[in-house]
């Protein structure tokens, strides 16, 4: 179960309903009628996974079920790593060109 700590001017809960129809309204208004409640738990599962979190960590804070979604996070993250060790080592040869043009 996934709770969510939200409440109203006098303290009560706000259900989830409510509170994504809330969302909706400020997001228009505030001229952000792209973006998507939704897409806050993806740029958390993102951010996790790039500060090293586990899979079963990232599932237990955005409550996902299964690793099928939470692995979406993972691979981006893993990918940046692997990404930024692949062009730190190639930095370290010397073989880089100094220009965008190879040599002729």
């Amino acid at each position: 179960m996934l709770l969510l700590f939200v409440v109203d001017e006098q303290g009560r809960a706000v259900d989830e309903t409510t509170f994504s129809k809330d969302f909706r309204v400020a997001l228009n208004a505030a001229g952000l009628a792209h973006l998507h409640f939704h897409g806050l738990r993806h740029t958390a599962g993102a951010a996790l996974a790039e500060a090293g979190c586990s899979e079963k960590e990232i599932m237990a804070v955005l409550g996902h079920k299964t690793l099928s979604m939470v692995q979406k996070y993972t691979a981006g993250a893993q990918r940046k790593r692997l990404a930024t060790s692949a062009i730190t080592k190639l930095e370290g040869t010397g073989t880089e060109p100094e220009s965008g043009k190879l040599d002729e």
